[in-house]
This record gives structure tokens, sequence and C-alpha cells, in this order.
């Protein structure tokens, strides 16, 4: 499966349809609170940054997370999100995004934006800074907020069932792979 929202065209009705009231609060009192709390700043990269830098600091927030995304980041996986960042960079649908507090980058999210979707790729959080602000939860709200801004009407959380991600209002949808065999043949079958 494949967790998505399908996003309205406003925040507020974002807010009101498609999350349910207690996580409409949620979302509403992370928010507030880091603002009231410390220093917060939210960026996306763009042309202006430097994309060898940017990407490095994704992939040490990355490998802060989880024991489990530590070890998945392999120097030949570091090489890859370096390449592919290049190359979405290149085309013109790379989306990574920071979230800074207190000066210091706290979370970042890693996907593409592609025609009306934007495909959340991979994220990583510090969770020894400022985890009493939810800086991940609050970079996951302002990125559906920016996707709400820029036109997005299906943000795709892409595979992977954390709990988060439904509490964002994300529906399952089927994914599906398909298996070519030499003599042309082909076959379809749902799952991961």
């Amino acid at each position: 499966m494949c967790p998505v929202i399908m996003l309205p065209d406003d925040w507020e009705v974002y807010l009101e349809q498609v999350v349910n009231k207690k996580q409409r609060h949620e979302i509403r009192r992370k928010m507030r609170r880091i603002e009231r709390e410390a220093e917060v700043r939210w960026s996306v990269v763009d042309e202006r940054s430097d994309l060898g830098q940017e990407t490095a600091a994704f992939i040490a927030l990355h490998r802060l997370s989880t024991q489990e995304k530590h070890s998945f980041m392999t120097p030949e996986m570091e090489a890859f999100f370096h390449e592919i960042a290049g190359v979405m960079a290149a085309a013109g649908w790379l989306y990574l995004t920071f979230i800074e507090v207190n000066g210091d980058r706290a979370a970042a999210m890693l996907g593409f934006l592609y025609h009306d979707r934007l495909l959340i790729y991979n994220s990583g959080y510090n969770p020894e800074a400022y985890a009493e602000l939810s800086p991940g939860i609050v970079l996951t709200a302002t990125t559906i907020q920016d996707a709400i801004r820029r036109g997005v009407q299906v943000f795709d959380f892409l595979q992977g069932d954390e709990v988060y991600k439904y509490r964002f209002g994300a529906e399952d949808t089927v994914v599906y792979r398909t298996q070519v065999w030499r003599d042309g043949s082909a076959g379809a079958a749902s799952g991961r």
C-alpha cells in the first residue's frame, strides 16, 4: 500500500475536511508551540543553494533518525542520494526541505515535485534536538501547507505504513509490481 493525501486548494479546508478533529487540534497546537518557544525557519532548497552541502545535511539527519536508517545509509547509498538529488534538481523536480530550530537543522524531507504530485521519498530528523517541539511533525505540516500553495493535488508518502502518515489524513492506494520475462510475457501482482 501507498499512503496518499488528496489535497484541497486551501490549508484550512485541508485541516477541516481531511484530518480528524483530534489531529487537527494536534497539528495546530504543535505549530503554535514551536513558533512560541523557539526561533523557527523553514526552507526549501532552490537553484541558489549548494546542492552538495544541502544533500549532505539531509543525509546527516537521515542517519541520526533511527539505527535502521543509519545502517541503510551506506557509502553507496550516500552516493546514490547525491546523484539522485543532482538529477532531480537538473530536471526541476527536486523538493528538499528543512526546518531549523534555534539555528539548528532539526528535520528534513526529500521528495520530488512532478506535475500535480509531491512524492515524499525519505526524511530525517535529529531525535536528540528539540524533540519536545515535534519538528518532524511541524515540517510535515508545513510541507503540506506549501504543497497546497503550489497547487499540488496529491501528497504521496510513497511506500510505508507509518502511523504519522495516516494522522495527516493519508489513505492507502494499491501499489502494483509488474514482472517482465525474457520471452516477452508479463504479469502483474499486487503488493510491494
